[in-house]
């Protein structure tokens, strides 16, 4: 297709073109859909012509606009076939409430690597993430954030062992829970 740059054709590992969207328009994560029923996720495209430059990280912004909807948030990933190519897409989390355009970030380690409007780079995967309501009622002052993290970890924890309703906080910020499927709210 025309919107795939040579430089994927040119790879020695990578036997057919990359797909790309037909159009590259920016839409919400609601309008997207699967591939077929067995997909893990969606794919997403660039809606501009980029090229890579240096080894560094780039922002490339995709097709796709927030908030997702749905109490649900996104993992980004790269698209398997993306990384055959010799771009790597960089894995990212996209906040439930997050307002604008969603951006992959990029990286080649061997410039300069162009990417055509339309190239499908990535793939959005849907979850729903769960946090502790303590967290947020102890995380007002930022001056004293890790204190009062830590402080959250321990009310979500104690309150597991207290209801005995399966919750497990985990997450760098600590707030966060995975719950059982019969569990109650943190």
């Amino acid at each position: 297709p025309p919107c795939c740059p040579s430089v994927f054709r040119k790879s020695p590992r990578w036997s057919r073109v990359p797909r790309c969207s037909p159009a590259a328009t920016i839409t919400t994560v609601d309008t997207l859909s699967a591939r077929t029923r067995g997909s893990a996720g969606v794919d997403v495209s660039t809606v501009i012509d980029a090229t890579l430059c240096g080894t560094h990280v780039h922002k490339i912004p995709l097709n796709v606009k927030g908030p997702v909807g749905n109490d649900c948030s996104v993992l980004l990933l790269g698209r398997s076939s993306t990384t055959l190519t010799g771009l790597f897409v960089l894995p990212g989390i996209i906040d439930a409430d997050y307002n604008g355009q969603i951006q992959a970030m990029a990286w080649t380690p061997s410039p300069p690597l162009s990417i055509q409007k339309g190239t499908r780079i990535a793939q959005l995967i849907l979850f729903r993430a769960v946090v502790c309501r303590s967290w947020f009622k102890n995380n007002s002052n930022k001056d004293i954030l890790f204190r009062q993290t830590a402080h959250g970890i321990h009310q979500c924890l104690s309150s597991r062992r207290r209801a005995g309703n399966g919750d497990y906080c985990f997450g760098s910020r600590g707030g966060l829970c995975e719950k059982s499927p019969e569990a109650a709210p943190c």
